[in-house]
């Protein structure tokens, strides 16, 4: 593999978050969309429309700086009826409450830069300011508790001019919580959840009305969620979970079942989160991610819909009555040229296309607000216009369905087996297959459901498999393969000490000693894997997969990876970075005054303190195997590398999880952090073990480890492809595209590409003269044959027969 950058940006891109199957909701074949808008108006001197909410007699809106009013409109004809003037700075959040101080009346409360919060009088244009005493912070969010009495906003990222250096510029980005009975002076404040803008605040619909037990959502920009009480003003008691995405988080929300609140239940929620970077994921109640959709782009119909953003979107299970029968989590999507999109997100698996909005505006959409009073949907957008689409059961226009052949398999929670030919409708089932039949060339019908989807343009088949999730760990079976990932919290005190006792050396600030992936391969007539297809099939024979013993086990552990790490003085070729405060920092972590001391009964050593591992995975059935197993690849069999063309097509992802290890931020002076990837197509499995290390000032470095298995190969074969860079840190901080902009330093996926763009001399060759001599630089890619191994198996396994039987006749 010659070109190192193209082989790192073209495996790495696709790996990821596992994409829903879009399919086209029965409604919007029966009943057309509208073809515009029912009525529509231009905001005055041209601005964005950026936020809008519905009142009983108005719909208000407001727009972009320097246009800091909020207009109110006639609901009916959308003309301008009242100019509403407070805010000095622009206006952050505008939302319309049904509750406010106990009383059961729709008000307008509005959040601004200039660090308000105002509450709008519909009938006067009257407004009650809401000031922090003691400081002028700039608010981006607000929300309202479910009784109306608490108020609480999200601020910006304070910074201090007069500082120094950048990193002691940051002060801190609080949630204020005010009583509206007291506006002037806030409850309390918390200053330390979050550590950038807080970009959305949400209270528990239903908890803490009237009475305690109430709960905040909150979303930053530092990546993380947090679930809070509002009844506690000590923050540290306070926090009850934090989730961390690794991405600037724009939108979070509840989604809390009408059902479960009449049935008393209002704990059984779950939380779904927006990225800046148009990314959607689905939380549990103590922000574990449950599932990762990746870029929702991706998800799309063609010739029919495709998003390019996300606009808003909006839990519809607590609504009555609601837009077009989305009665689940409703994603109002945007295209660059003004059409809207409702999907709404029925399982884990499949996303429906419930409308099609088009010809309402000529440019980005940046608002959508729902008004189950009126029935209409009001939306704003670049293009100045501000427009109401009537959600009534009677069509308005019509709308071209064009149709279109299906080029990849349907892969939803709906059926996950089948063979689709390229360019062709009709599939073929395999043996236990669900039922999937062709409707008149356009349109898949799959069990009852209308599907659309795009993809490769070759045949790709969808072989039977078995899932099995719990809270803790997610498998699958396929193809004489078990997959299994474990992804729990952070280790408590009692694991990280026996851990410790385990490895030797005082371990990462935050470890994961209880996640691990773990691959078994059981030969190819074992018969694992084949069985329902569905959790929730109604085949209950008895899984006999589990007693099975595997033929092959490759696993990735915490703990075997820090076994790794050199311990004892610094060798050459191992890789430990010599800098001025390494000594210092060794000591604070192994010293008898350390935050995380070892146990008395381990021997503390020197060992390297950016825990560098040489650990590519390893093999641990069968046992005492040289190299794992693997031998050298022959460079002139094309079966001996990854096909990159392959793992770049959009094959339906079957299984798809990420693990972290561990991860240390070396005492604010890097980061130190190890992490694994795995993603299960049709007809293969990839791995990426990815180790990256950043010394501030002084070095990065990326070790990564790539295994691929294509299940129809014959002979079976893993493919394991180890690759180690490293550069100066000046080198690195020279390619970023925006100099004053320091945040891809932080991003592994970044700093793993622009390494592989380097020249290897520079990267990769362990005798440079700016090297540190690592051994773990350089390529190497190698080949286990599998097949070897299942004979090897069964030798062993008839030599114990004849063996039972010499016994017997010696008896």
């Amino acid at each position: 593999m010659d070109d190192d950058s193209s082989f790192v940006e073209m495996i790495d891109r696709y790996p990821g978050p596992d994409p829903a199957a879009l399919y086209l909701a029965p409604i919007m074949v029966s009943l057309p969309p509208p073809a515009r808008p029912f009525a529509s108006t231009q905001a005055p001197s041209t601005p964005y429309v950026l936020h809008s909410a519905c009142l009983h007699q108005s719909f208000a809106a407001s727009f972009s700086s320097p246009h800091n009013n909020i207009m109110l409109f006639d609901k009916a004809t959308l003309a301008a009826t009242r100019t509403m003037s407070g805010h000095t700075d622009a206006i952050t959040s505008l939302k319309s409450v049904e509750v406010l101080a106990g009383t059961n009346r729709r008000g307008l409360i509005s959040s601004g830069r200039d660090g308000r919060i105002r509450i709008w009088d519909e009938r006067t244009g009257s407004a009650g300011a809401f000031t922090a005493t003691g400081h002028n912070r700039p608010l981006v969010s607000f929300a309202v508790s479910p009784d109306g009495w608490t108020i609480a906003a999200g601020a910006e990222l304070a910074v201090d001019p007069a500082a120094p250096v950048a990193s002691e510029a940051e002060l801190d980005a609080p949630i204020i919580f005010w009583d509206v009975r007291n506006p002037t002076t806030p409850k309390w404040m918390h200053t330390s959840t979050h550590s950038d803008d807080v970009t959305q605040l949400e209270f528990h619909p239903t908890l803490g009305n009237g009475s305690t037990g109430g709960m905040l959502l909150s979303a930053s920009a530092d990546g993380l969620l947090a679930l809070t009480s509002v009844d506690e003003p000590n923050e540290d008691e306070a926090v009850l979970f934090v989730g961390n995405w690794n991405t600037s988080i724009a939108r979070v929300g509840w989604t809390v079942r009408q059902e479960e609140i009449a049935g008393g239940d209002p704990m059984n929620f779950k939380i779904w989160a927006a990225s800046d970077m148009q990314t959607l994921s689905v939380w549990s109640d103590e922000l574990t991610l449950e599932h990762d959709y990746g870029d929702m782009r991706r998800t799309k119909i063609p010739q029919t819909w495709e998003s390019d953003y996300l606009i808003n979107a909006q839990w519809f299970g607590y609504t009555h009555p609601v837009p077009w029968e989305t009665n689940a989590l409703g994603l109002w999507c945007g295209s660059n040229k003004g059409d809207i999109g409702l999907i709404s997100v029925q399982d884990t698996l499949s996303w429906r296309l419930d409308r099609v909005l088009s010809g309402g505006h000529t440019g980005v959409v940046r608002t959508c607000t729902w008004d189950p009073t009126s029935q209409v949907l009001i939306t704003g957008g670049e293009d100045s216009r501000l427009n109401i689409w009537s959600t009534s059961m009677g069509p308005q226009g019509e709308i071209v369905m064009t149709p279109h052949m299906v080029s990849s398999p349907v892969y939803s929670s709906h059926s996950n087996a089948g063979y689709y030919q390229a360019g062709s409708v009709e599939p073929r089932p395999s043996s236990g297959s669900s039922t999937i039949l062709s409707t008149g060339g356009s349109l898949v019908q799959v069990n009852h459901h209308l599907i659309m989807a795009t993809g490769c343009k070759a045949a790709v088949a969808v072989p039977s498999h078995k899932r099995s999730d719990t809270d803790t760990t997610s498998a699958i079976e396929i193809s004489g393969w078990r997959l299994t990932s474990a992804s729990m919290p952070i280790s408590n005190g009692a694991e990280t000490d026996s851990c410790q006792a385990e490895v030797g050396i005082n371990l990462p600030e935050m470890l994961f000693g209880n996640n691990s992936l773990v691959l078994e391969w059981f030969g190819p007539n074992s018969g694992v894997g084949v069985g329902p297809t569905r959790p929730d099939s109604e085949d209950k024979e008895k899984d006999d997969d589990a007693e099975k013993k595997p033929l092959w086990r490759y696993e990735f552990r915490a703990q075997d990876a820090l076994k790794r790490v050199h311990q004892g003085p610094s060798e050459p070729g191992d890789g430990c970075v010599k800098v001025g405060y390494s000594e210092a920092w060794l000591k604070s972590r192994t010293g008898p005054l350390a935050e995380s001391p070892m146990p008395e009964m381990v021997q503390v050593k020197p060992y390297d303190w950016t825990y560098t591992p040489l650990y590519p995975g390893h093999t641990s059935v069968p046992e005492d195997l040289d190299n794992d197993g693997f031998t050298p690849a022959d460079p002139e069999n094309p079966r001996h590398e990854i096909p990159i063309a392959e793992l770049q097509r959009p094959d339906p992802i079957l299984f798809y999880s990420e693990i972290p290890l561990y991860e240390d931020e070396l005492h604010d002076n890097g980061l130190s952090v190890f992490a694994i990837r795995i993603r299960v197509m049709p007809g293969s499995l990839f791995i990426l073990s990815r180790f990256t290390l950043r010394v501030d000032d002084v070095l990065f470095r990326n070790f990564d480890t790539r295994i691929y298995h294509s299940f129809s190969g014959d002979p079976p074969l893993v493919v394991r492809d180890i690759r180690g860079w490293e550069t100066s840190y000046k080198t690195l901080k020279s390619l970023l595209p925006n100099p004053e902009d320091l945040t891809p330093l932080t991003d592994p996926q970044w700093i793993a590409r622009i390494l592989a763009t380097l020249p290897e001399s520079s990267t990769m060759d362990k005798s440079g003269k700016r090297s540190t001599g690592w051994k773990g630089l350089g390529a190497r890619v190698e080949v286990l044959d599998l097949s070897k191994l299942a004979s090897e198996g069964v030798g062993e396994i008839s030599t114990g027969i004849d063996g039972l039987r010499l016994n017997e006749n010696e008896g």
